[in-house]
């Protein structure tokens, strides 16, 4: 995810901010991961979701996950 926490591009922040809302409106299931100690869980329920339950499920890594880029 760009556009997002700590986000120094301008040019990411309309495709970053409009990314959630528009896999939600599309009947998507949106999962942030914001700490490390999320990954594991946080795929293991997406995956339970897509392929159990038969939804549509998206795992967003955010910037607090994978840093913010620096230029």
């Amino acid at each position: 995810m760009r556009g997002d926490f700590g986000e120094g591009n301008p040019w990411q922040y309309p495709m970053g901010q409009a990314v959630e809302p528009v896999l939600r409106a599309m009947g998507v299931i949106c999962l942030r991961i914001e700490q490390p100690q999320e990954v594991v869980p946080t795929v293991g329920a997406a995956l339970t979701m897509a392929f159990q339950g038969g939804n549509a499920v998206a795992v967003l890594l955010t910037q607090k996950l994978l840093g913010a880029k620096a230029f």
